[in-house]
């Protein structure tokens, strides 16, 4: 191989990204959602995210005892 382990990172990586820009696209146009809608950060994931954070904490209190 020419380029040896840098080619074959660089491989992977371009194949990774073109699969995941693939899915990305079928997915969008599965499901009806937009990109922007996708990454926004909303009053809901705000919740969900601070009960988990809650629920991890009182595990490990409760593992504690």
């Amino acid at each position: 191989p020419i380029y040896g382990m840098f080619g074959a990172a660089i491989a992977s990586v371009l194949s990774y990204f073109l699969m995941m820009t693939v899915l990305l696209v079928f997915y969008l146009r599965i499901s009806g959602n937009n990109l922007i809608d996708m990454f926004k950060f909303n009053r809901e994931d705000l919740l969900l995210y601070v009960g988990l954070v809650k629920r991890i904490i009182s595990k490990r209190k409760n593992a504690k005892d």
